[in-house]
């Protein structure tokens, strides 16, 4: 019987085997982003236990993964924070408790809670996760106003690899990128910074925390312009970045837009009469829901017009399920009737391109009662389409 060999891994160069830790236990290597925007990583750990040799060289090189440890006062958090934030969670539980390898201690609870009765749990992700996790803690407020008044911040940094009687503060860059992605929570019961730190960079992060967020009404100029310029380069064939342009006028708005997802944030915030601006008067939230639609028509038009027929019937597909059925016989008189009507027509231009005429007859049809002006040209369109 044949005998298994061993490959004599360490016989290696050391630079090959660091590399092959690196494969194996960099996080930023073995990052997956799919579709919608997700991303997760998968690392081999069994790397760190094989042997005392191996053990100490995939150590170094796994070190220099830098993970934050988050703790808040509401039990299983991290399950909102990772399903509805997209921030990929690494380990919680008892996994989260123990492990010991983070550089920034991120400590959220509340003055208004009994600390007898507090359960702060902890999970960890990566340093380059935090910014995401900012910005999902930034529209959580802007969806419960009045959240942060009642949270208090402890931020500890700490080199977790040097020993108790050397405490190396850790890189002023470092620093920065730990401290800079808090700049977006605004309005907190209480902040402080622990552990060997630059002041000025803890300066500038309370600088910014003080700076309030934009008005809506700064939003709605802001959505404007960027639709506007969208618009100029619709105009000049220059589709894909009309594409851009647009993603950028709803993250404006507080409508993130990662791949196919689509996420929409602060409804509450803007539930309020214009004070200023070109829509002054006006209640934000319809204001806001008409931009969506405007926007919408004009991305699956730029997605025609690159004859990527998939994309541009995905998102009026999308728009049109989140309206609901509407009959053909019921025209719809809404401030946003014409945008509407330009969605049910260019994915039904889509539709055909792609072969899908009884789709394409239906929104073609549903496009009149919004676009009474242009019935002779749907018209045709539907003659079309029938031969």
């Amino acid at each position: 019987m044949a005998t298994k060999s061993i490959f004599p891994f360490l016989s290696l160069p050391r630079e090959l085997r660091d590399m092959v830790y690196r494969f194996a236990l960099s996080f930023q290597e073995n990052k997956k982003t799919n579709i919608d925007g997700y991303t997760s990583y998968s690392i081999i750990p069994a790397w760190l236990w094989i042997n005392r040799q191996i053990h100490q060289e995939a150590a170094a090189v796994f070190r220099k993964n830098i993970f934050v440890a988050i703790s808040t006062p509401w039990p299983r958090a991290f399950e909102h924070i990772e399903s509805q934030g997209f921030v990929p969670v690494l380990a919680v539980g008892k996994a989260g408790e123990t492990f010991k390898g983070y550089h920034l201690d991120v400590q959220i609870s509340s003055p208004h809670i009994d600390e007898a009765h507090t359960f702060l749990e902890r999970f960890i992700i990566l340093l380059d996760d935090l910014k995401t996790f900012c910005d999902f803690w930034f529209y959580q407020d802007l969806d419960h106003p009045g959240l942060n008044t009642h949270l208090e911040l402890t931020l500890v940094i700490k080199d977790p690899h040097s020993p108790e009687w050397d405490s190396r503060i850790v890189p002023k860059a470092l620093q920065r990128q730990f401290l800079e992605p808090f700049g977006v929570v605004k309005s907190l019961h209480g902040i402080k910074v622990n552990g060997e730190h630059y002041a000025t960079i803890a300066k500038s992060m309370r600088e910014m925390m003080e700076t309030p967020a934009k008005s809506p009404e700064e939003c709605f100029e802001e959505a404007i312009r960027l639709k506007d310029e969208g618009n100029v380069l619709l105009q000049n064939k220059q589709y894909r970045e009309a594409i851009k342009k647009y993603e950028e006028s709803f993250h404006a708005i507080h409508i993130l837009v990662q791949g196919r997802r689509r996420s929409v944030w602060a409804d509450a915030y803007f539930h309020a009469e214009l004070r200023s601006g070109p829509r002054k008067g006006q209640f934000g939230h319809i204001v806001r829901i008409i931009l969506r639609f405007e926007l919408v028509a004009n991305t699956i038009l730029a997605y025609f017009r690159l004859g990527e027929y998939e994309e541009a019937r995905f998102w009026g597909m999308r728009t049109i399920n989140l309206m609901g059925d509407v009959s053909p016989e019921e025209p719809l008189d809404f401030p946003a009737g014409k945008a509407i009507g330009h969605i049910y027509l260019r994915t039904a231009w889509a539709c055909r391109e792609l072969g899908k005429k009884g789709e394409a007859l239906q929104f073609f049809r549903i496009a009149v009662g919004y676009l009474p002006s242009e019935r002779q040209a749907i018209d045709s369109e539907i003659r079309s389409t029938l031969i």
